[in-house]
């Protein structure tokens, strides 16, 4: 997944390559129960409701459709933010 940034006061755009590997590290039961310890009461709740082997379908299934643009935004004055799978 690629992000980028795009600030006209910036001399160049910011870009952050997020790699799937990252994803799916994010969808083990050992790093779930960490963030379950780490977060707000209110929002425990719903990551505990979060299965993994569901988030792993997602990721793999993201995975086929590389190169397809989420997001494309752009305001007034002049910041992008663009996320492309």
């Amino acid at each position: 997944m690629k992000i980028k940034v795009v600030i006209p006061n910036f001399r160049f755009p910011i870009r952050v390559w997020v790699p799937y590997a990252l994803f799916s590290m994010i969808t083990s039961r050992f790093l779930l129960k960490f963030i379950l310890r780490s977060v707000d009461e209110k929002d425990v709740e719903f990551i505990s409701q979060l299965d993994p082997k569901v988030l792993r379908g997602v990721i793999a299934s993201i995975k086929k459709f590389k190169g397809t643009e989420i997001v494309n935004v752009k305001d007034k004055e002049g910041t992008e933010v663009k996320i492309t799978l």
